[in-house]
């Protein structure tokens, strides 16, 4: 049973957007926070419950309980920026996210998208399906942008009264989600992120201290092209008394292919006590590519970083046919182009 009581709405962020502009002012989301929550109380005639998690500054990542606080909550505000994007943990949140507002299935979407300046919108998952606001103003002329704030000394009358026209619509479209209680009983489940997949979804294989920004980039490229529900990155929890192994070889099976991003530390990486990591049967990344290679399926190695792909004899004997795979580089000065060739490959396979 979770200890997490349930929420009406939980707002995700990144911690350089609630910088403070002035010492007198409070951080952007927290001023959100405050305001969506008397808005909200206003339109449904009682206390609603908001989870956001208190961020240090300096960090992203989310503390104890944010998982869980995803789980029991009812609707999701996201709030989205070109810092917010870069974050390999924000995205992550957003991915976890997705896959809740996903599960829920309401008429109603209940994942709102507050564009708090301007993005690349192909890197913010499904904006087409999940409603988007924009807190910004951009001149049409100069193009110079300037974000929407409640209040401010030095913005115009103009600009605070798009906010309030913006907050408002926001606040209009969530009430209904949250009144309606058709997302109230979220069906997401510990273990059970890669549950409902078939075998048109493609899986990133990768080391986090190894290639995790270049997995999350390709990651959101990917889910620009194939959506965000047949692209996974991590098999996020395994149900207690299950075998792990078991429960990798079970969910691999589910995929299309398996991309596995390779990077000048992939082959090396030890553990805490200085052993290689790949040398153990029970090393997440080895049980991922064993399982897509006893399951004949396709296995395709890409290389990041400049790195080359490992000569078999450096490889434990049940994932050496990883190298007769035939792979692709992607590029730092290439990146576009590479990972459209990939793109082309992957379409294939998905046929």
């Amino acid at each position: 049973m979770s200890s997490v009581e349930p929420h009406d709405l939980f707002i995700s962020y990144c911690h350089l957007d609630n910088r403070p502009p002035g010492d007198s002012q409070q951080g952007w989301v927290t001023q959100f926070h405050q305001d969506v929550a008397t808005r909200l109380g206003q339109l449904l005639g009682r206390q609603v419950r908001i989870w956001r998690d208190e961020k240090p500054w300096g960090t992203d990542d989310p503390s104890d309980g944010t998982e869980e606080a995803v789980r029991s909550s009812r609707a999701f505000v996201c709030i989205i920026s070109p810092q917010y994007l870069d974050s390999v943990s924000c995205r992550r949140e957003l991915l976890f996210i997705g896959r809740q507002a996903r599960v829920v299935g309401a008429s109603k979407s209940n994942l709102f998208y507050v564009l708090k300046s301007p993005v690349d919108r192909a890197r913010v998952p499904d904006l087409r399906r999940f409603v988007g606001y924009e807190f910004f103003f951009q001149d049409p002329v100069s193009g110079q942008v300037a974000e929407l704030y409640p209040s401010r000394t030095n913005q115009t009358d103009e600009r605070r009264q798009a906010f309030w026209q913006r907050f408002s619509d926001l606040a209009g479209d969530i009430a209904p989600v949250l009144d309606s209680g058709e997302a109230a009983k979220p069906t997401i489940t510990p273990g059970a992120a890669l549950t409902s997949i078939d075998r048109q979804t493609l899986f990133l294989c990768y080391r986090r201290e190894d290639t995790e920004d270049a997995a999350g980039r390709l990651h959101d490229r990917l889910t620009a092209t194939f959506g965000q529900d047949r692209v996974f990155m991590d098999i996020d929890s395994v149900p207690l008394g299950i075998d792990f192994v078991d429960h990798v070889t079970e969910q691999i099976a589910k995929c299309s292919a398996v991309i596995v991003m390779i990077g000048k530390q992939w082959l090396t990486i030890k553990d805490k006590k200085r052993r290689r990591r790949l040398d153990f049967e029970d090393d997440l990344v080895r049980a991922e590519i064993r399982a897509a290679l006893q399951q004949k399926i396709p296995v395709i190695p890409v290389t990041v970083q400049n790195a080359a792909l490992p000569h078999a004899d450096d490889l434990p004997d049940d994932i050496r046919p990883l190298v007769r795979r035939n792979g692709i580089e992607l590029s730092a000065t290439r990146w576009s182009t590479d990972v459209e060739r990939l793109i082309k490959e992957l379409e294939r396979v998905l046929k």
